[in-house]
Order: structure tokens, then C-alpha cells, then sequence
């Protein structure tokens, strides 16, 4: 049998993605009706990833709703799309980043624009998880500086003269990104591992003896799902709950201690520095990993059933109380 040869991995690079869009139809169109160049970049991108061009009105800047609420259909996405998603949706993540560092640090924001923060922040890193799931050869260190190079692009006018205030942004949204990013790959290998798992522990067709999937992921979440801390839908022997997906053992205790939903909080158990920047391992690595994520998803599993059966006998109590 021949072995297929290993997929050359993808080097992004900013200034040939940027050079690609500013030749496109979609930039032509906007730099003609006079869009700013924020604006002008991050539209014409959102345009090639699928966002319908409104031209009802040319040349007044009606629809930015359009754009703020745009997002990624995962069911129709390759790379490129996803990359365009990356570039035309960074401005609103970097608005909800900015903004959730304002109710941190300088004043508490509203709930509802809390949550508006953090539906930008989910917006973009979609993007990006798009765009890692459908190029299983890019390297975390390639797409974290490639990224906050764009960064730059879109955002050093901002500071005018003041070098020393951008660089210092910069900085901080690079720190910030890469752990967004250390997280993403443990959720891309927490699918794959997940997956592995009907391989390596199938059910038995009591019938036939076949082997049958025990488990299967969906990790399509929306912005909504992702605020609420869902990383993915698993479904376990007829079951479907959701798991949320930390970088480390040590950040999900953490998280554990405040969660009311404790052990649907799960690690893959393979660290970062293991990965060297990839976002997946090999088969045979993943297989090996599969039976400890299957016994962390039988107890997520059963924590969800238990919590379904109390919120129901609670709801039953509560009607027979009012009647």
C-alpha cells in the first residue's frame, strides 16, 4: 500500500494575504464608494468570506450592523474563507477586547454590553479555529504572528505618533492571542482524540459482534454556546452534552472550583510544548489518549444526566406547589 506524502505545511504570511484582498473585486468596489481603510479592509475581506454586499444605497455606510454581526458558516468553509473571516472580523474583536479590559481594570460595563464584548471576542476566534480546523499543516507560532501582524496592519493608525503606546498594544494583543491560540489547539486534538475513540473503544453489536461508534462531536458552536463556555456537543451512547476544553490540568481546576458543571471541564492530558506547535498529534498518539478522554466524557455524561433529572424534579415540585 502506498503512503501518501505528508501535506506540505502552509506558511502564512500578512503581507501576501493583504496584497491578495487589496486585488480583489470586493476592495475595488469598496475603495470606490470611499470606505476609511479600517473599515475599507476588514468589509472587502468579510465580502470574500460571504457577507452579502448591501448596495441599495451606494456610498452611505448603512450596514454596519451587517458586519458586526456576521459569522462563519461552518458547514460552508475552506481556509481561505475562514482567513478572510480572520481579517474582516479582528476590528470587532479587538473593540470586545479592549471593551472587556474596560470592565476589568477602569469601570464595570452593562450585561448586555458585557455579553455584546464578548460575542466579538467568540466572533473572531471561530474565524480563527475555521481556519486551523481546515489547514491541519499550519504551526500555532506561524498563525500567532501572522495574525498579530494584521493586527498591526489594521490597527497602528490608531496611535499616530505614539510609538511607544502601540507597541505596547501590540504586545498585549500577542500575549493575549497566544493563549487563545494554546487554547485552540487543545480543542482542535481534543475533536481529534474524541474521535479516535470509536477506534479505540467501539461498542460490540451484541447481534453481528460488529464494531459500532460509541461517540460522536460536534465542535460547529455558535457565539452564543461559546459565552456560556461550550467548546463542543459531544454524544455518548445517546446523550448529547456540551464540554469545555482547557489548555491546562492546572486552568481547569480553577475553573472546576467555580462551576457548577465541574467535570464537564476536560483537558486532553497532551501539553503544549508535546504539540511543538502543531494542532494535532499522530494517530497512534491519539489512540492512546482516547480510553482516559472516554472515561472523563462517561463522567461529564452521567453529571449531565444527573443535573437534567434534578432540574426536572424541581420544575414538577414548583407546578404541583402553584396548583
Amino acid at each position: 500500500m502506498t503512503e501518501l506524502a505528508p501535506q506540505k505545511p502552509t506558511k502564512l504570511d500578512a503581507s501576501e494575504i493583504i496584497a491578495h484582498l487589496t486585488e480583489s473585486p470586493e476592495f475595488r468596489r469598496n475603495h470606490s464608494e470611499g470606505y476609511p481603510f479600517q473599515r475599507l479592509i476588514a468589509r472587502s475581506a468579510l465580502e470574500a468570506a460571504g457577507m452579502d454586499h448591501s448596495s441599495e444605497l451606494p456610498g452611505i455606510h448603512h450596514d454596519a450592523a451587517m458586519e458586526d454581526k456576521f459569522e462563519l458558516d461552518p458547514d460552508y468553509t475552506d481556509a481561505e474563507t475562514a482567513l478572510n473571516a480572520v481579517i474582516g472580523l479582528m476590528p470587532g474583536f479587538v473593540y470586545g477586547m479592549e471593551g472587556i479590559r474596560h470592565d476589568k481594570t477602569v469601570g464595570r460595563l452593562t450585561r448586555a454590553e458585557y455579553v455584546s464584548m464578548k460575542r466579538r471576542c467568540a466572533q473572531f476566534n471561530h474565524a480563527v479555529k475555521a481556519l486551523i480546523e481546515n489547514d491541519k499543516s499550519l504551526n500555532a507560532a506561524n498563525v500567532v504572528s501572522t495574525v498579530t501582524t494584521l493586527y498591526g496592519v489594521l490597527n497602528r493608525d490608531r496611535w499616530g505618533s505614539d510609538r511607544n503606546g502601540y507597541e505596547q498594544e501590540a504586545t498585549q494583543f500577542k500575549r493575549q492571542f497566544e493563549g487563545t491560540v494554546r487554547g485552540m489547539q487543545q480543542e482542535v486534538l481534543a475533536k481529534q482524540i474524541i474521535q479516535e475513540i470509536n477506534r479505540a473503544c467501539p461498542l460490540r453489536d451484541p447481534a453481528t459482534g460488529e464494531n459500532l461508534p460509541r461517540v460522536s462531536v460536534d465542535a460547529n458552536v455558535s457565539a452564543q454556546d461559546d459565552i456560556k463556555g461550550v467548546d463542543m456537543y459531544v454524544t455518548l451512547e445517546g446523550v448529547t452534552f456540551p464540554i469545555d476544553i482547557k489548555a491546562s490540568e492546572r486552568t481547569a481546576q480553577n475553573v472546576r472550583e467555580k462551576s457548577s458543571h465541574p467535570q464537564s471541564i476536560i483537558t486532553t492530558g497532551i501539553s503544549c510544548p508535546e504539540l511543538n506547535g502543531a494542532f494535532r498529534v499522530s494517530p497512534h498518539r491519539a489512540f492512546k489518549a482516547a480510553p482516559a478522554m472516554l472515561e472523563k466524557l462517561y463522567a461529564a455524561r452521567q453529571e449531565f444526566i444527573d443535573k437534567q433529572a434534578a432540574e426536572q424534579a424541581r420544575s414538577t415540585k414548583e407546578f404541583s406547589l402553584a396548583a
